[in-house]
């Protein structure tokens, strides 16, 4: 299902230029907002208590190296503040964003090689980027963007359960770099709105805990618009 949703909103439309009624993207300063639909990719499971939930997990013949942790869809917000350099003899953009990022999802459960556990708990980021995106412009207002963004990520869990034996992990969080990938389509509706819908593939890699470890990575949908001043 992942790899169906990545293929269907990570692209890069080929432009077509030169036609009648072309309108361009507006340069200039502009504010961002967006909803997104966060699909968290699965993670393995690493103990990080020197073998003490590994010695819990041991009573139903487990280590913790043999679970995976299983995320529901979850949802994220952004905010962002971008400058588009002003393009008037060309039809490709480019656009500097700096964006907050937030993204969260409930454990949904563990995948063990005993069957399915019970997991109790919830995964989140706040996350902080800096991007560089290519605005592409192609007839009448409509558009591709692609693009790409490094900066930093709060990643923090809260798993409470395991199967019912471990019953107890808490709270914990690990600041970890991260980097994203992302595109879309746009419509720029006048000189001040550009709406647009897309998808993003965002990685902040191994991410530890003082009780587990495991990776932290994601693949969203969101839609959204910018507000040009």
């Amino acid at each position: 299902m992942k790899k169906a949703v990545a293929a269907s909103v990570l692209f890069v439309a080929a432009p077509v230029f030169g036609q009648d009624g072309f309108k361009g993207n507006p340069p200039g300063l502009y504010l961002s907002f967006s909803a997104l639909a966060v699909f968290t990719e699965d993670s393995g499971l690493r103990d990080n208590t020197g073998g003490a939930i590994d010695a819990a997990l041991a009573g139903i013949g487990l280590m913790t190296s043999d679970l995976t942790a299983e995320l529901s869809t979850g949802i994220g917000l952004r905010a962002g503040v971008g400058y588009t350099f002003p393009a008037p003899e060309s039809p490709v953009a480019l656009t500097l964003e700096l964006e907050y990022l937030f993204q969260s999802a409930d454990f949904e459960s563990i995948s063990s090689p005993i069957g399915s556990l019970t997991a109790d708990g919830n995964n989140y980021s706040n996350s902080i980027m800096g991007n560089l995106i290519l605005d592409f412009d192609i007839v009448s207002g409509f558009g591709v963007y692609v693009g790409g963004g490094v900066g930093v990520t709060v990643v923090s869990a809260d798993l409470s359960n395991i199967g019912g034996v471990v019953t107890f992990l808490g709270r914990d969080e690990d600041t970890k770099f991260a980097w994203q990938v992302l595109g879309g389509l746009k419509y720029a509706i006048d000189e001040h709105w550009v709406v647009f819908l897309g998808g993003r593939y965002f990685d902040a890699g191994d991410v530890n805990f003082a009780t587990l470890g495991g990776e932290y990575k994601s693949l969203s949908i969101e839609l959204g618009f910018r507000y040009y001043f």
